[in-house]
């Protein structure tokens, strides 16, 4: 009865170790999945579409605007007391200049800015009427994508992996900015690619010229308006049949004349969007076209 019981034991023994193995192996591998994954951090889309993260400071909460139209982070005038060697460099749209902060942005760690300039965003937060203490620029996307999804009002940012990605080809301008080419009019015509805009598309005003002349080519005249002042320059919007974008064709579209050509949210809230800085592909999926 006794080797009888000693044998039952011995088995239900190994069966429980054998269980516990597997256990421990299965939390093991669970482990690596989770290291393996690329860390991701989450964000909404607010009014007029620019994207809003949350963040941290020196350890102070704030709220940012995540903005690829920026060589360089900033901060709001506000933060000053709490930002490491700050230095006044004058009055105007940069107020200063500060070291390097600590920035922590979800699980991605910190996130190393030079040159970051300290400004007024007051202007900037009342046009757009969403509130931000920060523009986080491009030296936090370097090698990381970014997913737009309008249709359920958020974003997602995440390090890229180098692989053979299919879309539009991403070129850098000389601050490291994505840009794309577009062809209006047939015009090819390069835009930068500026989640911290509102707009539509804008030209310069060379370009903007150079799209009139095409039109009075052929005979064509698109609806022009005046929208006033921008600085010492009158602004102006043009209508125009189709813009397109790689395989997409964007009809009836308002391009408006500004300092530099690029394209805003307005504009890629049409789609969900993929914005690859590691591969340099700029993804378009038409919201019409989500099942």
């Amino acid at each position: 009865m006794y080797h009888s019981v000693g044998v039952e034991f011995e088995y239900s023994a190994r069966i429980m170790l054998a269980r516990l193995f597997s256990v421990l192996a299965l939390l093991a591998l669970a482990t690596c999945v989770a290291a393996s994954e690329p860390k991701r951090v989450n964000g909404t889309i607010g009014n007029g579409g620019l994207l809003l993260i949350e963040a941290e400071v020196n350890a102070v909460h704030i709220q940012g605007i995540v903005d690829t139209g920026a060589s360089h982070h900033a901060y709001d005038r506000k933060l000053i007391p709490i930002l490491e060697g700050f230095e006044a460099v004058g009055s105007g749209a940069v107020i200063g200049v500060c070291d390097p902060q600590r920035v922590l942005i979800g699980p991605m760690g910190d996130a190393v800015n030079i040159g970051s300039a300290v400004v007024d965003l007051t202007p900037f937060r009342t046009k757009s009427q969403v509130r931000f203490d920060a523009v986080i620029g491009i030296p936090f996307l370097v090698g990381r994508s970014v997913h737009i999804d309008p249709s359920r009002q958020r974003f997602t940012i995440q390090q890229s992996v180098i692989a053979d990605v299919e879309g539009i080809r991403i070129q850098l301008d000389e601050l490291k900015r994505p840009c794309v080419s577009l062809l209006i009019a047939e015009q090819e015509i390069r835009a930068l690619i500026d989640t911290g805009s509102n707009a539509t598309i804008t030209a310069s005003e060379e370009e903007f010229e150079r799209i009139l002349k095409h039109f009075a080519r052929v005979n064509e005249r698109p609806a022009v308006t005046s929208l006033g002042l921008e600085g010492e320059t009158q602004q102006r919007k043009m209508m125009v049949p189709r813009v397109e974008i790689g395989a997409h064709v964007v009809r009836d579209v308002g391009i408006v004349e500004s300092k530099s050509t690029k394209i805003g949210m307005a504009f890629l809230n049409r789609f969900e969007t993929v914005i690859d800085l590691l591969n340099l592909r700029l993804q378009l999926k038409a919201l019409s076209d989500a099942p």
